[in-house]
C-alpha cells in the first residue's frame, strides 16, 4: 500500500476458510484458520512492533431461527515473542436475537486478555496525538440459557498515560475502568457497577462510579453516578481567564430515573476547601441539593437548596422551589420561588475579588454612533409565569440588605417587575418596571426610589482602596416612560423626571 504510505515489510499471511450454504441460504456454516507471521507496518519512518497472529474459528448462523452458534474461536497475538492479546471461547456459544428459538447450547464464556500494550509503539497511527502508556484489559462475555441471557465483566487499565495534541498535554495519568452488566432477552440491561479513575503523579484527580438499568421495551431507565475530583485540576481542562480558584474538591452523588411519562432527578453536589490563594484566611464550602421531577410535562422542583458555609451572621441557605407546566413549549406557565432567611456573602466575594478592587482601566474615546434601528419585537415562551424572591437578609462586606422582596411576571412580550423593594443599611429602596417587548423598540415604564442611603458602605464595599474617604446620604427618585431606544424615538417618546440629592457629603 505504497499509495497510503504503508510498508508491510516481510509480513506473510496464510488463511484457509470453508463456507457452506444450505436451506436456500438460510443456514450458513463457516470455519477456518488465519496465520500472520512477522506482521509489521512502517509509516513515515516509524515502524510498529513485530506481531505474530494465529486464529481458528467455526460458526453457524441460522437466519430463519435468528440464532448464531459460535463453536470455536481462538486468537493468539504475540509481540516480539511475548503474549499481547488472547481471545478464547470456553465452549460453544449460542446468540439468540429472535427470542423464540429453543436453546441450542448451554452456558459459555468468551474472554479477552490484553497484556502490556504499549501505546508509544503505535504512534505512527495516532494522527496528531503522541500517546504513551501501558494498556491492560481483561474482559469476559458470558452467554446463558442459550444466548437469552448475556453478562459482561470488564476491567481496563491504562497506566502512566501521556498524550499531546498542540498545546493540550496529559502527562503521567492513570485510567481505570471497571464495569459489570447483564441483559435478558436483549431488552433489559443491568449495569451492576462502573468505575473510572484518573490519577496523576500517584494522586487521585477524578473518579466516576455508579450503576444503572435500562429496559428497551418500556424505555424505563435508572442510573446512579458518583463523582469525586480535585476541582482545580478539573477546571484546568476548561481554562478560564478569570479563574482564581487555588484549591477545592468536588463530590457529587445523584441519580436519574425515567418511567413512562415521568422522569426524576436527585443529587447532592458538594464543594469543599475552596480558596483563591495558597495561604487563605479561611476555607469555604458550598453544597447544592436537588430533588426534581417531570410528570406528564409538569416539572416540579421540590428542592434546589444551596448551602454555603454558615457564619455568625447567617445560616446561608438559599432554596428554589416551584412548579412549571411544559405542555405548551411556546407558553410555559407556572411559578418559582427563591427564598432565604439570611445570607452572608462576604467570604465568597473576597475570595474571587480579593480585598482590594482592581484599578479602573482607561476607556477609549467613544466612536461616532452609527445609525441605529429599533430592535425587533420579542415574544418570550412564557404565559402567566411568576418568579418570587423573598430574602430576609444579605450581608456583603459593609452592606446590610434586609427584607428583599420582588415579583417578576412573564407573559409573552410583557415583563413586569413589581414590587422590587429592600432596605439598604436602614434606608428603603424600591423599584418597578413594566416592559412591553412585543413591539419593535419596546415600551417601558420605570420607577426607582432611594430614600436616605448612606454612600459610605457602598464605596467601602466595592472600592476598598478608597475606604473611609467618602461619606454622605443619597436621596434619589426617578420615573421614566417611553417607547423605543434609539435617538429619534427617545426624542419623541421619552418622558419622565429624576432627582438626585447628596447631603452631608464629605468626599476626599
Amino acid at each position: 500500500l505504497a499509495g497510503a504510505g504503508l510498508d508491510f515489510g516481510g509480513t506473510t499471511i496464510n488463511a484457509t476458510n470453508q463456507i457452506e450454504l444450505s436451506k436456500a441460504g438460510a443456514l450458513i456454516t463457516a470455519n477456518g484458520r488465519l496465520d500472520m507471521a512477522n506482521f509489521q507496518v512502517t509509516r513515515s519512518g516509524q515502524a510498529t512492533p513485530m506481531l505474530n497472529v494465529h486464529s481458528d474459528y467455526s460458526v453457524t448462523v441460522d437466519r430463519a431461527a435468528q440464532t448464531a452458534l459460535l463453536r470455536t474461536l481462538v486468537l493468539n497475538t504475540t509481540q516480539n515473542q511475548n503474549p499481547l492479546a488472547h481471545i478464547e471461547l470456553s465452549s460453544p456459544m449460542n446468540i439468540n436475537w429472535g427470542g423464540n428459538a429453543a436453546e441450542a447450547a448451554g452456558d459459555s464464556a468468551l474472554s479477552l486478555d490484553v497484556t502490556g500494550l504499549n501505546l508509544a509503539d503505535w504512534r505512527a497511527f495516532a494522527a496528531n496525538f503522541s500517546p504513551a502508556g501501558l494498556v491492560n484489559v481483561q474482559a469476559k462475555l458470558v452467554s446463558q440459557h442459550g444466548g437469552k441471557q448475556l453478562a459482561f465483566d470488564l476491567d481496563a487499565k491504562i497506566s502512566d498515560l501521556s498524550a499531546s495534541s498542540g498545546s493540550n498535554v496529559i502527562s503521567h495519568a492513570d485510567l481505570h475502568l471497571a464495569a459489570k452488566g447483564s441483559g435478558a432477552d436483549f431488552k433489559k440491561f443491568n449495569l451492576e457497577n462502573y468505575q473510572l479513575a484518573l490519577a496523576q503523579h500517584g494522586e487521585s484527580e477524578l473518579s466516576i462510579s455508579g450503576s444503572g438499568t435500562f429496559d428497551s421495551a418500556s424505555q424505563d431507565a435508572d442510573f446512579q453516578i458518583a463523582v469525586r475530583s480535585v476541582l482545580v485540576k478539573l477546571l484546568a481542562i476548561f481554562p478560564q481567564p478569570n479563574n482564581k480558584l487555588a484549591s477545592g474538591s468536588l463530590a457529587f452523588k445523584g441519580g436519574f430515573s425515567s418511567k413512562a411519562q415521568s422522569q426524576a432527578i436527585n443529587g447532592e453536589l458538594v464543594l469543599t476547601n475552596l480558596a483563591a490563594s495558597a495561604t487563605p484566611s479561611e476555607l469555604l464550602a458550598a453544597k447544592l441539593n436537588i430533588d426534581a421531577s417531570v410528570s406528564k410535562q409538569i416539572a416540579e422542583v421540590r428542592q434546589c437548596l444551596l448551602t454555603l458555609t454558615p457564619t455568625s451572621l447567617a445560616k446561608n441557605e438559599l432554596n428554589l422551589t416551584g412548579q412549571v407546566d411544559l405542555s405548551k413549549p411556546d407558553a410555559i406557565t407556572g411559578g418559582l420561588k427563591l427564598a432565604a432567611d439570611a445570607l452572608d456573602l462576604t467570604g465568597y466575594y473576597n475570595m474571587f475579588t480579593g480585598q482590594t478592587a482592581p484599578a479602573p482601566k482607561a476607556q477609549p474615546a467613544p466612536a461616532k454612533a452609527p445609525v441605529q434601528n429599533e430592535p425587533l419585537a420579542v415574544k418570550l415562551p412564557f404565559h402567566d409565569f411568576t418568579i418570587n424572591v423573598d430574602i430576609g437578609r444579605i450581608y456583603l462586606r459593609e452592606l446590610d440588605v434586609t427584607n428583599l422582596k420582588t415579583t417578576l411576571k412573564l407573559d409573552g412580550g410583557q415583563v413586569v417587575l413589581k414590587p422590587f423593594q429592600l432596605v439598604l443599611n436602614g434606608a428603603p429602596v424600591s423599584a418597578n418596571a413594566d416592559l412591553n417587548l412585543g413591539v419593535p423598540g419596546y415600551q417601558y415604564d420605570l420607577q426607582f426610589k432611594a430614600d436616605g442611603v448612606s454612600i459610605a458602605p457602598l464605596t467601602d464595599t466595592f472600592s476598598p482602596d478608597y475606604k473611609g474617604n467618602a461619606a454622605g446620604t443619597l436621596f434619589a427618585n426617578a420615573q421614566i416612560k417611553g417607547a423605543g431606544i434609539t435617538g429619534v424615538n427617545l426624542q419623541k417618546n421619552l418622558v419622565g423626571n429624576a432627582s438626585v440629592v447628596l447631603t452631608n457629603a464629605d468626599i476626599q
